[in-house]
């Protein structure tokens, strides 16, 4: 009978150990494909430097298949994405990166400025709209609301709203007081379609490098 419990014990033992070695190799096994992501990240980033765009969203796209939740690789191909054109693409990834963290504000805005690349101006609004709402002051949310408004939904009084409060507080885009005049409700029918084509920004909206950008 001692013979017996003693063998069942060291069973029990050797099984434990088991166990312990099979959850500490899955563990490192986990580490390893973190590791090797932030090495795909880093190296995305470092070409995205040089300004080879493609080749850092083939980096970005190999850590996000061995860490699909990095947030930070999501943005950063979204961003690249966004920069060649490819504006579906980079609305799905700024979209995934708001799955997983909703007040990113930079993914936010510039999925805006991807919804309203592609036309979906509703989509767009309310992007900018939340921002706003998250935060008043955000003056680039503000602009791109009051462009919308006004030349995209031909609402005069809101984007009148947006564009005051921009250059109230300090706004730095001059052209903003040239938008405010032309979607003026006041204005003479003719001279505010002479003047409607000063609303839209001269070109595609970028996503900016600045405060924007998670360094």
């Amino acid at each position: 009978m001692q013979k017996r419990s003693v063998g069942f014990v060291m069973l029990a033992m050797s099984l434990l150990l088991l166990c312990s070695c099979s959850a500490v190799a899955a563990r490192s096994a986990e580490e390893i494909r973190e590791e090797k992501a932030q090495k795909y990240f880093q190296k995305g980033r470092k070409v995205e430097g040089d300004g080879a765009l493609g080749v850092a969203i083939s980096y970005y796209t190999m850590a996000i298949r061995l860490k699909p939740d990095m947030v930070e690789a999501y943005y950063h191909r979204a961003n690249n994405h966004f920069d060649r054109l490819e504006d579906e693409e980079a609305m799905e990834d700024f979209s995934e990166v708001l799955k997983q963290l909703p007040q990113h504000t930079q993914a936010r805005f510039n999925r805006g400025l991807a919804y309203l690349s592609l036309g979906e101006t509703q989509k767009a609004l309310a992007d900018f709209l939340f921002l706003v709402k998250q935060n008043p002051n955000d003056l680039e949310a503000h602009k791109y609301a009051g462009i919308i408004y006004a030349d995209y939904l031909t609402n005069p009084q809101q984007a009148d709203y947006h564009f005051q409060y921009y250059l109230k507080m300090g706004g730095q885009d001059s052209e903003v007081s040239t938008w405010l005049t032309a979607s003026s409700p006041i204005l003479p029918q003719e001279n505010a379609a002479s003047n409607q084509q000063k609303i839209t920004p001269k070109t595609k909206p970028v996503v900016t490098k600045n405060n924007r950008e998670t360094k």
